[in-house]
This record gives C-alpha cells, sequence and structure tokens, in this order.
C-alpha cells in the first residue's frame, strides 16, 4: 500500500499471485512494491 494512501478514498487493487517459474517468495514483494509506488493498493 503507498505509505502516502488516504484510507477514506477508494484505489485500485490487485491480488498478486506467486509465479509459475521464479523464486516464489520473492517475486510477488516486487511486484506488490512496484503497484504501490505507482498507487495500487495490493
Amino acid at each position: 500500500m503507498p505509505n502516502d494512501a488516504d484510507l477514506t478514498q477508494k484505489y485500485p487493487a490487485l491480488v498478486i499471485g506467486p509465479p509459475f517459474g521464479g523464486v516464489k517468495e520473492q517475486s510477488p514483494g516486487v511486484y506488490a512494491n512496484q503497484l504501490a509506488q505507482r498507487g495500487f493498493i495490493g
């Protein structure tokens, strides 16, 4: 979630699942961080 998110507002949201290749413990966190920087709530 973005650090400056106003919890009284609505934001676009995504559910991030692990990939079918690579290191499953790291990839979702990388995607979530990048999307949070762009204003998404994960």
